[in-house]
């Protein structure tokens, strides 16, 4: 490099690599006399960003917990120690934080606070150092950053605080060194958790112990938070043991130092097996070796205080479901299914649900359909039917979600496969029909419209459905008006993926030609092309005569497109939109 001039010199030194900048590799390897000999004589770009992650030389060196006095170097030499790398991470996070696994220092933490890094600086997901430091259980860097004006109660995106962090990762400690710094035990998360009540739902009984004294809860409410530690030991800890002890502690808080309420009334709930919360002792002992009755206890316990709006309320449920599934209680499971949806539909969604129920569905129609009624499949795609229409009136492209429209999907075919009155047949119909005439299209990917996911083997083949395509399906769709010639992203009509898979899948040929030939009684063309310039008619199966389904319009449109004659302009939007698909 010494050979070079200073010209040749910045060029090699800032040339991009792989790996990362020269000076990055030197930061790495410690080279402290090489680091100063390219920013000095090298004219190296002390901002030049490497990795994946987009990180400067200054946060390579922080986040590998280089020597202190290469930090020192690249400060002195300018570096940026306020500088974004990936999701709005600087130098100082990697040093308050365990991000790349090398843990928090307080060294290289205390040099770039004293050279002015920001330590109020929030994250892409509004994230302190602090909160990174708590969460990464290191006392010592975040008694530094408090000493330093910290914000102990700033609160990121989900409405967590740093004592939250501290809280979900049982670092009691850390607990404790904030909430005597003057952490804010009110504050809630976005699910309405305040500190007291996201220790009992994250099951520490010594976090809980400590707040309950350091906050002195009222009566209602250490009630209310041992029931809800005993709820987390029993359902999501899975062990009765343990939570049994919260409940009988909790009873005896209400039946010793709270006057009775003689306004409320608990009505038992058919889904919780009828039961109610346990009004003294005496009940709980009654059902201590009852699992189901413990199960359900849980529930009520979590209902009555979070409502069915929260996540842990619904999570209950969800557990409580698989549980009865697993167990083969194909009653229960149904019930508890059902009620989750219809009490939180969005949530079961967001969190997954609804395909793990739709799953289950199929699991308990392949071992035996007398197990799943047409009723239960019938009430979720009522709910599913409502859900899309809300969506749609709020979304210009009609786009829906895979978790809803997948599901959707699966339980019409199952439906098709239950249906077996006149009744059910016209109400699964009635069901369909307003699902297509609100044109929904799933969102992201291929934009797929429901006509295109009855014949897609990606969603129609697989572990759930027997016996793929269906015709009944697809018919019922045809049925209630779905367009047989909409494109997706890719140009490709029903048609197109119709006639793919006839020529892929050789062992169920006769199925696809099934639905190849119920497309084209519905007049699907034959000759639109898609965006590879592929048409159905040269895929389509010799037994079809593609002359049986063409028109004088179509080959008008071919000839126009193959002569590259120009029409935009001079025929009418319609017609120059038909010509386009040719």
């Amino acid at each position: 490099m010494k050979r070079l001039n200073c010209e040749q010199r910045a060029a090699v030194a800032n040339t991009e690599h792989t790996l990362g900048s020269l000076l990055s590799t030197a930061v790495i390897l410690q080279r402290d006399a090489f680091v100063n000999f390219l920013l000095e004589e090298c004219d190296a770009d002390i901002e030049q960003r490497s990795f994946a992650v987009g990180a400067t030389p200054l946060s390579c060196a922080v986040s590998l917990a280089v020597k202190l006095d290469i930090m020192n170097i690249l400060i002195s030499h300018g570096a940026d120690v306020n500088v974004n790398c990936h999701d709005g991470i600087t130098p100082l996070f990697y040093a308050c934080s365990n991000i790349i696994n090398r843990g928090p220092n307080i060294v290289l933490a205390r040099c770039l606070v004293e050279n002015d890094a920001d330590i109020h600086h929030l994250d892409d997901y509004g994230r302190t150092c602090l909160m990174l430091s708590v969460q990464s259980n290191s006392t010592e860097v975040a008694l530094y950053l408090l000493e330093q004006g910290a914000s102990i109660n700033a609160v990121d995106k989900c409405g967590k605080t740093a004592l939250h962090y501290a809280i979900r990762g049982e670092y009691m400690d850390t607990v404790r060194l904030l909430v005597e710094h003057g952490a804010d035990t009110s504050l809630c998360t976005e699910d309405g958790d305040d500190a007291l009540q996201y220790a009992a739902l994250h099951g520490n009984e010594e976090i809980v112990e400590y707040l309950v004294g350091e906050l002195e809860a009222t009566v209602q409410r250490r009630a209310d938070t041992y029931s809800l530690l005993g709820a987390t030991f029993v359902d999501k800890i899975m062990s009765a043991e343990r939570g049994l002890p919260f409940w009988i502690k909790a009873v005896n808080i209400r039946m010793k130092e709270l006057t009775a309420d003689e306004d409320r009334i608990d009505v038992p709930n058919p889904v919780y097996d009828n039961a109610v919360e346990a009004p003294d002792t005496k009940y709980l002992a009654a059902i201590a070796g009852n699992v189901d009755a413990i199960r359900m206890q849980a529930l009520v316990v979590r209902e009555r205080i979070l409502g069915l709006a929260h996540p842990e309320t619904i999570n209950g449920l969800y557990r409580c479901a698989e549980y009865y599934h697993n167990l083969g209680e194909h009653r229960r499971f149904t019930d508890v299914a059902i009620y989750t949806l219809e009490k939180n539909y969005d949530l079961a969604v967001r969190y997954n649900f609804l395909p793990a129920f739709v799953d289950w569905f199929w699991q308990i129609f392949k071992a035996d359909s007398a197990n799943i009624p047409f009723a239960i499949i019938s009430k979720v795609l009522e709910m599913t039917v409502a859900k899309i229409k809300k969506v749609v009136v709020h979304s210009e492209a009609a786009a829906i979600d895979p978790e809803i429209l997948w599901p959707f999907v699966h339980l019409v075919q199952l439906a098709c496969h239950l249906m077996s009155t006149d009744d059910e047949t016209s109400s699964l119909h009635q069901l369909v029909k307003a699902a297509v005439r609100t044109r929904c299209r799933m969102k992201g990917g291929r934009r797929s419209t429901l006509l295109h996911l009855a014949v897609d083997p990606d969603v129609v083949n697989g572990e759930w459905f027997p016996e793929p395509p269906s015709r009944v399906f697809v018919e019922s769709l045809l049925a209630a008006g779905a367009d047989v010639d909409s494109m997706d992203a890719d140009g490709n009509t029903p048609l197109h993926i119709a006639t793919i898979n006839w020529k892929k899948h050789q062992s169920q040929q006769d199925a696809w030609l099934e639905v190849i030939n119920l497309l084209l009684e519905h007049d699907a063309h034959v000759d639109f092309a898609n965006a590879d310039g592929d048409r159905a008619s040269d895929m389509l199966p010799s037994s079809v005569n593609v002359f049986n389904h063409g028109s004088l319009q179509c080959l008008a449109a071919r000839t126009v497109r193959m002569h590259h004659l120009p029409y935009h302009g001079i025929l009418s939007p319609i017609l120059a939109d038909f010509v386009d698909k040719h």
